[in-house]
């Protein structure tokens, strides 16, 4: 795979840790730095590259038949770390019951969050919403997998998701009312990575430096100015996001970007930093109220603390988990060998 989407996967989750923690700061402190409010961003970059890379690693799979293997994956790469944050956080909420809301120790809130299926609005993990949405994509992903003629529902549901563009509320945890997270704007982000990654594989490749440029611009210099949190903002940061990687892609076909192995491995560690950056903020903002540092000198420690929490768990946790699975996958879809004689 791409060691640039990694690069980039690695930025992003920079960038929505960085988000949740000027807000952190603000609550607690009233300090916030401005440019950093637009680090949500990093969220929809996730899923324009979730569509690109399920799309580019799945393309000839597309009508075989051949889904149980997919769906293996998908669970693993997805759950088992996933569970593990989880039940830290139900044990801490809990036990400690400053460190959560209430609606957070409900039954179908906890099943809900365990199984990501939208029952209800609010998840034990705030940022775990994305998740949600990554599940469906998954399970619409996967009947085209299953026959060519089902990808016609995916073209269905992307333009349900798109008569929703015009809407000016909020499109962010959608989950609890089926229709509407089933139809989120949000949603449209996938089809755009697995249009970027149709275009990488199918067309010659038109100057990616430009792309590339323009879609940081667009996130740098448009998407900032439009309405915070309505789809055509998520759009637009959608569609810089889309440009960015497939200049990033074509650049690297080309063996013109290098990306720093730090920035790789920052890349790897992403999915740890993502699910685990808030609670490591909220208890670091704890201990910052007993130390007393200066404001900006907390900042950094905040964000310091939030991201080396984030890179050790998936050095010690993820990484053993995930390689243990695999291998147990590996070992039992191997074909075994009989004897002669």
């Amino acid at each position: 795979m791409f060691r640039t989407l990694q690069a980039g996967r690695g930025i992003a989750a920079i960038s929505v840790l960085l988000y949740h923690l000027n807000k952190q700061m603000d609550v607690d402190f009233g300090y916030s730095i401005p440019p950093f409010t637009i680090g949500f961003s990093g969220v929809d970059f996730f899923f324009v590259l979730s569509g690109f890379i399920i799309y580019y690693s799945h393309r000839l799979e597309v009508g075989t038949g051949q889904v149980g293997q997919y769906f293996r994956k998908r669970f693993i790469r997805l759950f088992p770390v996933y569970w593990i944050v989880l039940a830290g956080a139900l044990a801490v909420i809990f036990l400690i019951p400053s460190f959560g809301e209430p609606p957070q120790r409900q039954l179908l809130v906890i099943l809900s969050s365990v199984t990501l299926v939208p029952l209800e609005p609010t998840t034990v993990i705030g940022q775990a919403w994305t998740l949600y949405h990554e599940v469906l994509f998954y399970a619409v992903f996967g009947l085209w997998l299953i026959d060519r003629r089902f990808g016609w529902l995916g073209f269905v549901w992307l333009a349900a998701c798109a008569t929703r563009l015009t809407s000016t509320a909020p499109v962010w945890n959608e989950i609890g009312d089926l229709l509407r997270f089933l139809t989120s704007p949000l949603n449209l982000l996938f089809g755009l990575g697995v249009l970027t990654a149709w275009a990488q594989t199918h067309l010659p490749p038109s100057r990616p430096r430009i792309a590339a440029a323009a879609g940081a611009a667009i996130l740098v210099i448009v998407a900032p100015f439009m309405p915070a949190q309505a789809a055509w903002m998520h759009m637009t940061f959608g569609i810089g996001c889309a440009l960015i990687v497939y200049g990033l892609c074509a650049l690297e076909n080309k063996d013109r970007m290098h990306p720093p192995s730090w920035l790789g491995g920052l890349g790897d560690a992403s999915y740890s930093i993502y699910l685990t950056h808030t609670f490591l903020i909220s208890a670091g903002a704890m201990l910052l109220q007993q130390i007393q540092l200066p404001i900006a000198a907390g900042f950094l420690f905040l964000g310091s603390f939030a991201l080396a929490g984030g890179v050790m768990f998936h050095r010690w946790v993820e990484k053993p988990v995930l390689g243990l699975l695999r291998r147990t996958l590996s070992a039992r879809e191997r074909p075994v060998s009989v004897g002669s004689g």
